[in-house]
This record gives structure tokens, sequence and C-alpha cells, in this order.
């Protein structure tokens, strides 16, 4: 076999080794962080916090992402039939609701805007409560400390100040 071909499926094969370390399926070494399934590395003493989606999320999102899809079309076709509709939709509404015809107008008509803007609100508050609620992981955060202190050790001998 071409040795180049050999390098290749050794490099491979560690992919995939590292890649079955961070699904938390192996762990080689004794320190795990606990909120993600990382493990310390033996070179660098310090935590590879390597998170991704095991399968079963990735299906998770992807079922997500297609109800998201499903209702988007859901949405523009009932605007495309009120917008079509739109003289009806007014005189509906203003003798069964009591509102007036151009209020009923500039809704249906920016009805997308307002779509949009309430998914920008979402996306806003989720994010913000995702922060909030962020979980630590302190073995991990006193590992860098540490590394800190050293790293000013280092710097202040080669001459810094600080």
């Amino acid at each position: 076999m071409h040795p180049s071909r050999v390098e290749d499926q050794e490099e491979t094969q560690e992919r995939s080794e590292r890649r079955t370390i961070a699904v938390g399926e192996g762990r080689p070494y004794p320190d795990v962080c606990p909120k993600h399934t990382s493990t310390r590395t033996s070179l660098s003493g310090g935590y590879r916090c390597a998170v991704r989606l095991a399968p079963s999320r990735r299906r998770e999102y992807a079922a997500v992402y297609q109800l998201f899809f499903s209702v988007g079309v859901l949405f523009i076709s009932v605007w495309k039939a009120l917008l079509s509709n739109l003289s009806t939709v007014k005189a509906t509404a203003s003798t069964n609701l009591g509102l007036h015809t151009t209020h009923v107008e500039i809704f249906v008509i920016y009805l997308p805007i307002w779509a949009i803007a309430a998914l920008g609100i979402y996306a806003l508050t989720s994010v913000l409560y995702r922060v909030a609620t962020f979980g630590d992981c302190p073995g991990a955060a006193d590992d860098l400390g540490r590394r800190v202190i050293v790293a000013k050790e280092k710097l202040k001998g080669a001459g810094f100040s600080f």
C-alpha cells in the first residue's frame, strides 16, 4: 500500500477515535468535564470540551426544522388567501368584530412583518434565557485559572509587567 494512503487511514482512524471520545462512548483519561462529555488530554493537561450532538438530537433538530418549514408554508398560504380576499376579510372583521377597515387592511398587509418581529422577540428571549441558565464547569474554570497564573509568571520572567 502507498505510504500516503496508510497515513490517511491512520488519520481517519484517529479522527473517529476523537469523535468517539467527544460523544462520551470511550473515556481514556480519568478527568472528565461533568457538564460536557469532554476528556482531559494528556498533552496539554487541560479540558478538551468537544460537545457534539448525538444522532438522536440531530433527528430532533431535523424534525424541528421540518415543523418550522411546514408552519411557514401554512402561514404564507393563509396570508396569500387573506390578501386575495381582502375586501371580504375587511367586511367580516368590521361587522363581526367592530374593527375599522383600514386597521384590518394594515394588519393583513403587514402580517409577515409582524410574524418576523414575533420570531425575533422569541429568538432574543430564548438566547437570553439560555445565557442566564448556562451551566459552568468548575474543574475547567480552576484549570484555566491555574494556566493564567502560570502564563503570567512566565511572562513576568520574560520581562513583561502586569
